[in-house]
């Protein structure tokens, strides 16, 4: 929210510096029920505003993540074609059945994986606080061998990384939100 005031912005100079004040205050009963209750959707209203994307940004810009059965986290998920507003693979569950809102208690956590995992140094063992859990795949092409564990970065960040075997490194495969 705070990018998009700054971009409507016409500044006469360019910006040297900005300072960020941040104060704690409590939340109104209109953010305290944003989940709280299931809104209806206007399924017309999606399909323009998915049409809008797709005309600026080209089809391959409105997909769904579909699950594969493959042993790799990377390798698990494709990107395929939205055919139109509010569609979803068979079986799935509607936004209101998961998370805050189904009363199931806090959310789950999410990892959000790297296109392509990044080099790293080893974890500090006192850091790893999960694993490591072994990961084979790709026996059939070349096969893949990894030990992946969570571990706390210095800020605080949660981790999951993995020993590459056959490459004998560390790697970062994604962080956990």
């Amino acid at each position: 929210m705070v990018r998009l005031r700054l971009e409507g912005l016409a500044l006469a100079a360019g910006v040297e510096r900005v300072v960020l004040r941040l104060e704690e205050a409590p939340a109104g009963a209109e953010a305290l029920d944003l989940f709280g209750r299931q809104r209806r959707r206007d399924p017309q209203a999606a399909a323009r505003a998915l049409a809008r994307v797709r005309a600026e940004l080209g089809d391959g810009a409105v997909v769904r993540a579909e699950l594969t059965t493959a042993c790799l986290p990377e390798a698990q998920a494709r990107w395929v074609p939205l055919a139109g507003a509010g569609t979803r693979p068979a079986g799935g569950l509607p936004a209101a059945a998961v998370g805050p809102a189904s009363g199931q208690g806090p959310p789950p956590l999410v990892r959000r994986l790297l296109a392509r995992p990044a080099t790293i140094a080893a974890p500090r063992p006192e850091r790893v606080c999960g694993g490591p859990y072994q990961v084979s795949g790709g026996w059939w092409r070349s096969e893949v061998r990894r030990l992946y564990a969570f571990a706390r970065a210095g800020g605080g960040e949660l981790r999951w990384v993995f020993y590459d075997r056959r490459r004998r490194c560390w790697r970062l495969q994604g962080r956990v939100e």
